[in-house]
């Protein structure tokens, strides 16, 4: 167990609560005024027919030094993007208090921002915008008004550079904040409210409030008068920001003494912003985010309309930001695989990922058949406790095996069963045995209609396959409106973490002996859900036990790492043909039992000590 990271999630959890506690005796959540002055606009310039809506983009803790924390207070909906795992975790506990809030653990980025927020069903005339990600403001900022119209936004700038300088950090996927070099000029804001019909209504320190020109009106005041009376002039300005004594200087230069100034104090940044006193100074994002996608500045070397990006490094947030290498593992051939993690969203994977071919010979004819009377008997199961009580449909099973679930639940119930499942035998046993419907191949090829299946069971497939986000797509196409997607999933925190363990202790890469390609946290799977268009009607924990003995917090078998030693294809002590072991006789009040005992050792919610997660999902 990791004592000093126990440590610090306590720490924050008891400064999250005095915190909490300072700033509610205070009636103030923000650093400054800004709650006060942002509930003046919101009173004088936000529609008040329907429910509002806030979005934080770098929300912290949700707590201190948040505008948006009175908001949620106040019940409105609300979505908190926060990048850093700790503080994140701070979040999720603060937002659970209020049904209307959703936590998204991110790095955003100006390409993908726009999709992040359709997938959490953001309007395009959202209410409140918040933004303070210390690096790359401007240009998130840019990318957000290219396709939604916030009534109101607070957003902070770089307050230290007076107009009439245009400064903006260029845009950096792996930005770092460091001393003074960060964010963008309030010079620069207006520049950008210019060309996105906006306008600056009041600056507060390093908080700039602005809106739309068709609802603001007259209320907009110019750059110089907002950073005198916002900055400048205000009277503890000097003891508020006490390291900004040795960038006072700019405050008594001309703009030319500013820029040679600037350039000497960002020496060892050079290359790393841009400033000017032009508007063309900052350059469209377009042509920023072309330099970045580039392999080399296509101003050097390649001309802009040959520009092309590459590959998203993550298939599940499409983030451009280079994985982290932990480890690695193997699927028992001669292949090893880097297990590495996302930075944005926290997915581990296997990299790269697996060929189709390979996949196909890891679940050769021995992985299946080992637990057959198990599966009919839960298939049964399930009939007589749920699907028996409700109207017939139509039932699939997403990598259904052998066939024998489905066909459980075939003889229990006048449902009408369809399986999917990837081994060309497995289906060939399937119809040839038992007469069921089994398609072969991925989900996605076998076109099935819109809205066609009434119950989808999907379990323990999703870390299986190559395309996941692609699956939950699929599904939700062909998923009635009406109808529901029982999904199983793992962990993929405690999942991944034995692998890992093994790969550290014996440096050697250890054998998926489940064959998982990915594993998801939480907050992975909470945004594939809603950009899938699916959401949650239901969530579940089990295999806690398992979970905390992972953990290092409940008793554990001693030789757990005899199970990840490499093995090869095969060579699972089973023939290479299917081949079934005999039955053991049960009744069939048995299974029910034992399906009822599952369920009642299921934990409500997803908690971040157990080993699996069950859902059950509905179309949005």
């Amino acid at each position: 167990m990791n004592f000093s990271k126990t440590a610090q999630r306590y720490s924050g959890l008891l400064d999250l609560t005095l915190q909490r506690a300072r700033y509610s005796l205070r009636k103030r959540f923000s650093q400054s005024d800004e709650q006060q002055i942002l509930k003046q606009y919101i009173n004088e310039l936000v529609p008040k027919q329907r429910p509002g809506t806030v979005v934080d983009i770098g929300a912290g803790n949700g707590v201190r030094w948040s505008n948006s924390y009175a908001l949620v207070q106040e019940g409105w909906n609300a979505l908190g993007i926060e990048a850093d795992p700790h503080k994140y975790d701070l979040l999720t506990k603060v937002y659970r208090r209020f049904p209307h809030a959703k936590a998204c653990h991110q790095r955003v980025q100006p390409d993908s921002i726009t999709s992040l927020l359709q997938c959490f069903d953001i309007d395009k005339d959202f209410s409140v915008l918040c933004l303070d990600i210390d690096g790359n403001d401007y240009w998130i900022l840019d990318a957000i008004l290219s396709s939604f119209r916030p009534r109101l936004i607070v957003t902070e700038i770089n307050e230290k550079i007076p107009p009439p300088l245009r400064f903006a950090v260029k845009y950096d996927p792996a930005f770092r904040l460091r001393h003074h070099f960060y964010g963008y000029s309030i010079a620069a804001l207006e520049d950008l409210c210019a060309r996105r019909g906006y306008g600056i209504l009041r600056l507060e320190y390093n908080n700039a409030f602005i809106a739309p020109v068709e609802l603001a009106g007259d209320r907009f005041i110019d750059v110089a008068t907002a950073y005198e009376q916002g900055y400048r002039n205000r009277a503890d300005r000097i003891k508020r920001f006490r390291l900004n004594f040795d960038v006072d200087v700019l405050l008594t230069m001309s703009p030319e003494e500013g820029i040679q100034f600037l350039k000497e104090f960002y020496a060892k940044d050079a290359g790393n912003y841009y400033l000017g006193i032009k508007p063309d100074n900052i350059p469209l994002y377009g042509a920023e985010l072309a330099r970045t996608l580039s392999v080399e500045h296509w101003s050097q070397t390649i001309a802009p309309a040959t520009v092309t990006s590459s590959p998203p490094s993550c298939p599940i947030c499409h983030s451009d930001i280079e994985s982290k290498t932990l480890g690695a593992a193997t699927l028992g051939d001669d292949t090893v695989f880097d297990l590495v993690e996302c930075e944005s969203c926290g997915t581990r994977r296997l990299s790269p990922l697996p060929s189709a071919e390979q996949l196909q010979k890891f679940y050769e004819p021995q992985y299946y058949g080992g637990d057959w009377f198990k599966q009919r008997g839960l298939g049964s199961a399930l009939a007589q406790l749920d699907l028996a009580k409700r109207q017939a449909g139509n039932f699939l099973d997403v990598g259904c095996g052998l066939g024998f679930f489905i066909d459980g639940v075939r003889t229990h119930c006048n449902w009408r069963v369809f399986g999917v499942e990837l081994t060309p035998d497995a289906v060939e046993f399937a119809r040839a045995e038992l007469g069921l419907e089994v398609s072969q191949g991925e989900l996605s090829e076998l076109e099935y209609p819109d809205a066609f299946f009434d119950y989808i069971q999907m379990h323990n497939v999703l870390e299986h396959v190559r395309d996941p986000l692609s699956l939950l797509k699929e599904c939700r196409r062909i998923l009635k409106p009406n109808g529901a997607l029982h999904l199983r999933v793992p962990n993929g925190k405690i999942d991944s973490r034995d692998l890992l363990k093994f790969f550290r202790d014996r440096g050697v890469p250890p054998f998926s002996k489940s064959g998982h390609l990915f594993f998801f946290p939480k907050s992975a799977l909470l945004r594939m859900f809603a950009e899938a268009g699916l959401e949650i009607a239901e969530a579940r924990t089990y295999g806690i036990r398992r979970g905390l003995a992972t953990l290092g917090l409940w008793p554990r078998f001693k030789d757990w790492k005899r199970h990840y030693v490499a093995k090869p294809f095969g060579s699972n002590g089973a023939k290479a043909q299917i081949t079934l072991p005999p039955e053991k006789t049960r009744p069939l009040l048995y299974y029910r039992y034992r399906m009822i005992r599952m369920n009642a050792r299921m934990l409500p919610g997803m908690r971040e000590f157990g080993l699996d997660y069950q859902f059950v999902l509905t179309p949005k």
